[in-house]
């Protein structure tokens, strides 16, 4: 008996010394793998350089103030190595952007201590229920550093219990991004902004807010340099009222971007005798978006600043009213703005696009497209291209109210002229001659896509074939022109006959324009290669311009055919810029990011990371 118990006391001993030998070799190995990281090359970056990669690798450089939150990135950062790890737990930066959701109190309190006293970004999805449960505790654990919050993103659902509230009041000196959404039945008990503690002494610079109310009348923001405010057109939030809206920007002088959506109650069409508005000088505003903004609201609107570095200005335009008028005076104000958003070199009117659900649209570039690429599909060069003005809406499919426009707006510096060739853009419904005698001193003309047409020639023939004035004069539209480009032609109706009348049209406006000493001088045909094409449908063969190319009329003709298979849905339609997709996609791309409980977070924080 003793000698078992002797026998195994021997046995304990001896696996205890070997398990301290191979506790010693695997310090051991451990201690070589560190040596073995230092000679790498990257262990020859400083600590501060460091940190920059590894703030890019967590995403905290991008379009978005607040980026995406790439929390497994960062924890597979400070499990590398013992340096890297001691470099990642040493800069605060890299633990103060982080979303809330998912997360338990111990695990934003974890976070709250690693960033220190570094300014925070913060991201929070409140809602009513989740208040009660383990996930209010860590709301209330971020709302608490509330003081220390540059960025603050809060989407909400459903109303706001008053602790909340009490919590949002503390000041926030740092404060500079703020984002509220709030969701169908999301609501502030006070339903006011100040409840968010932006005083006059604010240090806010952007603002968005998404169907969020609030009280403009005491709110100053001396300091702001960006604002949106977004509705949905079925909100039942109460709308702005104008002339106090216009009151807030006149104490907005640093403002540089503007942004509203379906955002303005609506105002009458008397609404500039009526209504006593304030003058707001915004001398730094250079982007100004209005999207679902009633005509009149539109129209006060840019009458009532004074932005003098305007160059970027979209507006949509909602059908409200039949009569030309309404339409003349936001034209003209627009046109007030006309030296700042730059020459229109490039003037393009654009069809709906069934493809994108985008409608009509007039678009003025700054750049002169290029005469000697003109290979390149349009949608192609204007994708590349800032536009300064962007009109949209159903309202420009009347060729009436782009001739309205035409009227008011300078296009004497039109260089390329783009139309679109569909039906129902006919000569007879558009009148094309009333932006003719607008852009006398057009180069190029592009006429855009002509894969619905029904189109027999009319639009050559009566748009730049000879004409004659009201007092019985000839003369022929577009005198400068050097350059004419169809783009995607192709006839369905009657594809044959439809053809041949058009080729006619083309040959006879072509000798009309040779003999009174305006010649093409060069005829483009530029076909897309499509991968389906309908049955019935003909386009422009090289065949069919040869006799041109022969003829004496036209100094060059040019058939270009190419492959547009891997391009956008938006590739027939001139470009059409309207809501920005950052700002529709940004909550919900946030909100499908990975998310990591509290175990995960904090596992191995409190033991050294081995090197490998």
């Amino acid at each position: 008996m003793a000698d078992n118990q002797a026998s195994h006391v021997s046995v304990l001993t001896l696996r205890e010394t070997i398990e301290t030998q191979i506790s010693h070799h695997y310090t051991f190995i451990h201690v070589l793998k560190g040596q073995l990281n230092a000679l790498a090359l990257i262990s020859a970056l400083p600590p501060d350089i460091l940190s920059q990669i590894f703030l890019h690798d967590a995403g905290f450089f991008g379009d978005s103030i607040i980026p995406a939150m790439r929390m497994k990135s960062r924890l597979r950062i400070a499990h590398v190595c013992r340096r890297w790890r001691a470099v990642a737990l040493d800069y605060p930066i890299l633990w103060s952007r982080f979303r809330v959701d998912g997360y338990s109190a111990a695990c934003i309190g974890k976070l709250l201590s690693m960033s220190r006293k570094a300014p925070l970004s913060i991201e929070l999805s409140l809602t009513h229920r989740s208040m009660y449960t383990v996930q209010g505790e860590a709301v209330r654990s971020a709302l608490a550093s509330l003081g220390r919050v540059r960025h603050l993103s809060l989407a909400i659902r459903g109303p706001i219990i008053p602790e909340i509230e009490e919590l949002l009041k503390v000041p926030c000196p740092l404060l500079e991004y703020l984002h509220i959404t709030l969701f169908p039945g999301a609501f502030f008990t006070h339903r006011a902004l100040e409840s968010l503690y932006i005083s006059q002494h604010s240090q806010l610079r952007q603002l968005h807010l998404s169907n969020c109310p609030a009280d403009w009348r005491r709110t100053s923001l001396a300091n702001l340099t960006e604002l949106s405010i977004l509705y949905d057109s079925t909100s039942d939030k109460t709308r702005l009222a104008l002339d106090v809206f216009l009151g807030a920007l006149a104490r907005m002088p640093r403002l540089q971007m503007l942004k509203t959506e379906y955002a303005f109650a609506f105002v009458t069409e008397a609404a500039h005798e009526s209504v006593p508005v304030t003058k707001a000088l915004l001398p730094h505003l250079w982007k100004l978006q209005l999207n679902g903004e009633g005509l009149a609201s539109c129209t006060l609107l840019l009458d009532c600043i004074d932005a003098p570095r305007l160059s970027r200005l979209h507006v949509a335009i909602e059908p409200q009213y039949h009569e030309l008028q309404p339409y003349s005076r936001l034209f003209r104000a627009i046109s007030k703005y006309a030296s700042s958003l730059g020459p229109c070199r490039t003037f393009s009117i654009s069809h709906p696009n069934p493809k994108s659900n985008k409608g009509p649209s007039i678009t003025s570039y700054a750049d002169t497209f290029p005469h000697d690429a003109g290979g390149s599909p349009t949608a192609h060069w204007a994708r590349d291209r800032t536009p300064g003005l962007v009109l949209l809406g159903r309202p420009l499919m009347q060729g009436s109210i782009v001739a309205v426009f035409c009227e008011a707006f300078p296009l004497g510096d039109v260089q390329t002229l783009m139309l679109p060739g569909a039906h129902p853009f006919s000569f007879e419904s558009w009148k094309w001659y009333d932006i003719f005698k607008h852009t006398s001193s057009v180069v190029e003309l592009r006429l855009v896509d002509w894969s619905v047409s029904e189109d027999d020639g009319s639009i050559i023939r009566k748009g730049l074939g000879l004409q004659t004035d009201t007092s019985g004069s000839h003369y022929v539209p577009l005198p400068n022109l050097s350059t004419l480009t169809l783009e995607a032609a192709a006839f369905r109706v009657n594809p044959a006959q439809k053809k041949a009348a058009f080729l006619d049209a083309l040959r006879d406006v072509s000798t009309e324009r040779y003999e009174n000493g305006v010649a093409i001088k060069h005829l483009r045909i530029l076909e897309h290669r499509r991968a389906l094409r309908l049955s019935h449908e003909l386009k422009l063969e090289e065949a069919d311009i040869r006799p041109l190319a022969e003829a004496e009329q036209i100094g060059e003709v040019t058939y270009v055919e190419g492959d547009t298979s891997d391009s956008s849905d938006n590739l027939y339609y001139a470009a059409a810029p309207g809501r920005d997709n950052d700002d529709n996609n940004e909550d919900s791309t946030r909100r499908h990011e990975y998310s990591y409980d509290s175990d995960e977070l904090l596992s191995g924080w409190d033991t050294d990371s081995s090197d490998s």
